[in-house]
């Protein structure tokens, strides 16, 4: 099949090798200072080396942090000379593996996190407050002088930039940074600055044209702007065309499109996350429609790893280039799998935002599923100095991990799984309609292992008897774990979250979701979907603790839109036929009505280990039969277990 995403294209004068695009993402792979590190230069690298059209430089400040703060920790800074050489390495590492490679420019204004710089306000064109991930933030009004100072800070950003050797400047002009003066969500000014829709976009259009006179009229600059900011009062799809319309009458080359400001429900804020109980592509009307006014290239982003989705949207005509952010951070080889058609083995983002949620915790970037990201010049599979016999027992993903990477080593490798079908708790995971990113996963793994020659024995449980006389050098356990089945009156009554999402018992009109954890949660709304009114019951005093911020916050936005119930602070006391009972923390009982859905967390399976581990010399426990935990663990530990053996 021929691809419209591996067509060469052109941003002004810039040719790209295809109409793949690294989108910009916050890494925390930068020094505290804000300069490039080599850790950073290997995660861009990488991706080039993987076959990108072009790379784009994560967020990078134009303006000092002691005097403008930081939005991420290790975010990058131009604002002076001395970063010029760490950029140079960055962009030649880049250039040797073929692909061109942007720098996105911003200021932090409202996007400041007072825990980085603390004492240090964000400025924006009016004083404007929000709550952010850490507290409330409260800006000041920027006065004419230091408008100025911005614009030439940007201008002299540029240039560095050039000077560095990037191929083209991207401003970043949504949630935040110049498009704060442009939306009248931020601006409330009524001088030169604000106003009508011209003032508006004077601070915008100045900043194009003094990096024109810095760089060159025809030095390609992209604009990354919201096609929709999705609050009351901020900039609507109708505005947008207008912005962009201006942008490319300044001598903009293309706009880079996404949604969202302070704000936004986190479900419509592609570019802040992309959660998976989100369409995939869901901006591609708006993009449409934007590209209907202009002249110059749209870059479309929003879950668009699907290449399927992106293939469509290209030969629609809706976009010219597609954006892709976590997908390449799954697979940072998405490109040359493409070229070399290889489509079954592309390794598709789960969308489950880990990545995104170490970031706002000042952590490093990483990924659930491919354990080398954001240590890419640390970690390689390297081939094994001595071949062992190495039997895997658990099908789970970090059973599964761990025989892919004991395989690439050169391993001889069986893997004994006690079920029908590899997976583990990705079969039960990958059951609600939204989680279609688990079923491609499920997928993947048994693909790969049958590529590489991994022997499974599947309906076969590996006991101690049968291990030993297999005579292995190395031993891997991932059993897993079983569901938590507390000592609480008529808990026989109830039905455990896997079988209800595996279909293996029927849930009548009502339910009492048990457990406010991921799984629970999961669980009701996967019910709701199905048309069961559903409420939640938690012992804590708030459901979805065990997830990141990101997740938590767009699940919540889901039970609110579905009608989803929960109570927190209510422990499970009795369950019945129909009903569950739960007892506050004044004593006092509640009725549920409704079958009993428990969710009350796993118990870890280590009977296995526990007895081989003192006849073998080599058994490792990895995964939930360690503690139960996320894929992002066990897949972590498969990884790491079988990089070493």
């Amino acid at each position: 099949m021929t691809y419209k995403l591996l067509e060469p294209g052109r941003i002004g004068k810039l040719e790209l090798r295809n109409r793949i695009v690294m989108a910009p993402m916050g890494t925390v792979l930068g020094s505290a200072h804000g300069e490039v590190t080599g850790r950073l230069i290997h995660w861009y690298a990488e991706r080039a080396k993987g076959g990108v059209g072009l790379v784009c430089v994560e967020d990078t400040l134009v303006t000092p942090a002691e005097e403008y703060g930081l939005e991420i920790a290790g975010q990058l800074r131009i604002h002076d000379y001395n970063y010029i050489p760490g950029f140079n390495e960055l962009t030649e590492s880049v250039h040797h593996y073929g692909a061109k490679i942007s720098c996105q420019l911003n200021y932090p204004n409202a996007g400041i996190d007072p825990n980085l710089v603390p004492g240090v306000q964000g400025v924006t064109p009016s004083p404007f407050s929000h709550t952010g991930l850490y507290g409330p933030i409260l800006t000041r009004e920027a006065s004419i002088e230091e408008i100025h100072a911005l614009i030439q800070a940007y201008a002299e950003g540029a240039l560095r930039a050039r000077i560095a050797g990037f191929d083209a400047i991207e401003l970043l002009a949504y949630n935040g940074g110049i498009s704060c003066f442009f939306s009248p969500y931020t601006n409330k000014r009524t001088d030169l600055y604000g106003g009508d829709f011209e003032g508006r976009m004077r601070f915008a259009v100045e900043v194009v044209e003094q990096i024109k006179k810095k760089v060159g009229d025809d030095f390609p600059l992209i604009v990354r702007m919201a096609a929709d900011e999705f609050v009351p009062g901020g900039v609507t799809l109708e505005e947008a065309k207008k912005i962009a319309k201006r942008f490319e009458e300044s001598g903009v080359h293309a706009v880079s499109l996404c949604s969202g400001t302070y704000g936004t429900p986190i479900s419509l804020a592609f570019g802040a996350s992309w959660p998976v109980y989100q369409k995939k592509g869901f901006l591609e009307p708006y993009a449409a429609e934007i590209k209907k006014t202009l002249t110059i290239p749209v870059i479309l982003v929003g879950g668009l790893h699907f290449i399927e989705i992106a293939e469509r949207i290209l030969r629609d005509g809706k976009a010219d280039f597609i954006a892709m952010a976590r997908g390449l951070i799954a697979d940072p080889e998405i490109p040359r799998k493409l070229m070399e058609g290889r489509l079954e083995d592309i390794r598709r983002c789960i969308r489950c935002n880990e990545c995104l949620s170490r970031v706002v915790a000042y952590l490093p970037i990483s990924c659930s599923i491919n354990v080398v990201a954001g240590m890419e010049g640390r970690f390689q599979i390297g081939e094994a100095k001595k071949r062992k016999k190495v039997v895997v027992v658990g099908g789970g993903p970090g059973g599964m991990e761990a025989a892919r990477v004991a395989a690439l080593r050169g391993h001889d490798v069986s893997l004994y799984e006690q079920g029908e079908q590899l997976g583990g708790n990705l079969i039960p995971g990958s059951m609600p309609e939204f989680k279609e990113e688990l079923r491609y996963l499920r997928e993947w793994f048994p693909n790969q292992l049958r590529k590489l020659g991994v022997k499974v024995e599947l309906g076969k449980g590996a006991t101690k008897e049968l291990v030993l006389a297999l005579k292995p050098d190395v031993v891997i356990i991932g059993t897993g774990s079983t569901p938590l089945r507390p000592d609480i009156p008529g808990i026989e009554k109830g039905f455990p979250a896997v079988e209800v999402l595996l279909g293996k018992v029927g849930i009548g009109e009502k339910a009492v979701v048990a457990g406010g954890g991921l799984v629970g949660c999961e669980t009701a709304l996967h019910l709701k979907e199905k048309g069961k009114e559903v409420v939640v019951v938690e012992m804590l005093d708030d459901i979805l603790l065990d997830v990141n911020v990101i997740t938590k916050a767009a699940l919540v936005e889901k039970f609110l839109e579905k009608g989803i119930k929960w109570v927190t602070g209510m422990k499970l006391v009795e369950v019945t036929k129909d009903a569950a009972i739960g007892m506050d923390k004044a004593w006092r009982k509640h009725l549920f009505s409704g079958d009993t859905v428990l969710a009350l967390g796993l118990l870890p399976e280590a009977s296995l280990f526990e007895s081989l581990r003192k006849d073998l010399p080599e058994v490792y426990a990895i995964g939930d039969c360690q503690k139960p935990r996320k894929i992002r663990q066990a897949i972590q530990e498969g990884f790491q277990v079988s990089s070493r053996i």
